[in-house]
């Protein structure tokens, strides 16, 4: 059960602070090798883990240009989430973007109100409670997909904007933290490995006791072959044939070596290697795994398993070590043959050259790289906790954002109900200029259909504006008005001075108009389209503000 709102904190729909919807589908094969960047899902997910995406897929500059000036480009504070089967990523554009995504693959939150903090609201879909709310309105049942009527009533907590701003600016604080110490985290794990990697080098080439055989009167090390050091056992036994026993499979050796799991031998048909306790096993296919251990048990392995026995245990360890020392897995990867399935054969490995020292110095050997191992072990069981706990971190901070209790509540935000006031009289502002616009725009096309009829004209044609010109806000908008003043000669024009390409009807341009003055109604500088009336027609006009 949710708790309950913090103080002065309200409750609102996501439909009820923005335009929820998505663009223009782009069909595959409209796409080109270069153009105007082309989003799907998969780049707006690396973008919200701070990665830049790779871009494959482009958009040709003149079909962009058409897809603009209809539908418009996410702008800053906008936010993409999401909608097919990874759901629930979102982005927060920190620029105008010069992008499009396919329809269903993403919906967007466009024109989020003023007092509703973008980030604030990206956040809060990232929490747990987000994500759940999110979930429970997907549809689907291989693939689930979020729809825009869902998305729509989705509800979230909202504090006055005062407080959605500290909020975010702590959560950034605490996050970067996190952030800095996953990176020193996710250093350990190949910082242990390269560890290792000189213990077992050291161990076979003399170094980890060099100063222990100091003063001590020992042979010298002896160079050999590994067919001449250990035995390779060849025995064989049908399952079939004998009580159940231990069976080790290629799938059983862990790679770069380590535990060795096991299962029954009762379901096996086919004759396999028989293996005692402390001998070496050794996986021949796909050297470059490097899959070996000595094993704890007695039982019976898979052909593509070498096994290496020597009486004297501790010189199968000192053995095992070699396996697993970085020139061996070179050498061994150098001498396999086949493509698809590469395998190094046992008469090659016993050829291999080893230098192998007394037996009282492998003993001493085996003790150091066990202890070595053993911190090294010990060292990655932390990291794996403190892992743990930091990427359940996360999730604990926005719950805890959420619920009121990330940073102080202050008396002088105010209460988020005035905030909710504000929504309400913005949003029946943008409804109340839009149906006034759209009754005007009716009456005059009819009265310019009447004087066309009659033959009179009441609005004179100084010049004509081809219906291309005029585009989204933006560069383009710049464009169209230097294009307007210099080359057609005006600032100014009317509906009925716009010459409308073929296949483009009075409906589109319409709608097209009523976007842009939407768009530039929420400008605070820059060049404009500003609407005007007189008792006749409409004039639409081009402003540098």
């Amino acid at each position: 059960m949710e708790k309950k709102l913090s103080e002065n904190w309200i409750e609102l729909s996501i439909g009820a602070i923005s335009n929820v919807g998505s663009s223009k589908r782009i069909y595959k094969s409209e796409y080109v090798s270069e153009g105007v960047p082309f989003y799907r899902s998969k780049e707006i997910i690396d973008k919200s883990k701070g990665v830049n995406p790779k871009i494959e897929l482009f958009i040709p500059f003149e079909k962009y240009q058409n897809l603009k000036f209809k539908f418009g480009s996410p702008n800053e504070g906008d936010i993409l989430l999401t909608a097919v089967g990874t759901i629930g990523i979102s982005y927060v554009v920190k620029d105008e973007g010069d992008f499009y995504f396919k329809d269903g693959n993403l919906i967007w939150f466009k024109d989020i109100l003023k007092g509703i903090n973008s980030d604030y609201l990206k956040f809060w879909l990232d929490s747990e409670n987000g994500q759940k709310r999110l979930q429970a309105g997907s549809i689907g049942s291989n693939q689930r997909a979020l729809t825009i009527r869902e998305v729509k009533n989705v509800k979230f907590p909202l504090p006055p904007l005062p407080e959605q701003q500290r909020i975010v600016a702590k959560l950034d604080e605490l996050f970067g933290h996190l952030d800095h110490l996953k990176t020193r985290l996710n250093d350990i794990p190949q910082i242990l490995k390269n560890f290792r990697q000189a213990v077992l080098t050291q161990a076979v080439t003399g170094k980890l006791t060099k100063e222990w055989r100091k003063g001590k009167k020992l042979e010298e090390w002896e160079e050999t072959t590994v067919g001449k050091f250990m035995i390779e056992v060849k025995n064989k036994m049908n399952p079939m044939e004998s009580d159940a026993t231990n069976y080790i499979g290629l799938e059983h050796l862990l790679k770069n070596g380590g535990v060795i799991n096991k299962s029954t031998s009762e379901d096996l048909k086919s004759s396999k290697t028989v293996f005692k306790k402390g001998d070496v096993l050794y996986g021949k296919l796909r050297p470059y795994l490097n899959k070996h251990d000595v094993v704890t048990f007695d039982g019976v392995c898979s052909t593509d398993i070498l096994v290496y026995r020597n009486d004297f245990e501790d010189s199968s360890y000192f053995f095992n070590y070699y396996l697993g020392t970085e020139s061996f897995i070179q050498k061994a990867n150098s001498e396999s043959k086949g493509i698809n399935l590469p395998r190094v054969s046992s008469k090659t490995i016993n050829q291999f050259s080893i230098t192998v020292p007394p037996k009282e110095e492998q003993t001493e050997i085996v003790k150091r790289v066990k202890f070595l191992f053993a911190k090294a072990d010990a060292i990655e069981s932390l990291y794996q906790s403190l892992k743990t706990k930091i990427d359940s971190l996360p999730q604990a901070i926005l719950a805890k954002a959420f619920k009121g209790e990330l940073v102080e509540q202050l008396p002088t935000d105010g209460d988020a109900n005035e905030l909710l006031e504000e929504i309400k009289r913005l949003r029946a502002a943008v409804v109340s200029k839009k149906k006034v616009t759209i009754q005007k725009m009716v009456k005059t096309k009819i009265k310019v259909d009447k004087v066309t009829t009659k033959g009179k004209t009441k609005v004179p044609v100084k010049a004509k504006v081809m219906a291309e010109t005029i585009e989204p806000f933006g560069v383009e908008a710049n464009s169209m008005w230097l294009h307007l003043k210099t080359n057609v000669g005006l600032k100014k024009f009317t509906i009925d001075q716009v010459e409308l390409p073929p296949k483009y009807s009075y409906d589109r341009l319409k709608e097209e108009l009523f976007e842009l003055l939407d768009k530039c109604r929420t400008l605070e500088k820059g060049p404009r389209l500003v609407q005007s009336y007189t008792d006749d027609h409409i004039s639409y006009q081009i402003k540098l503000k």
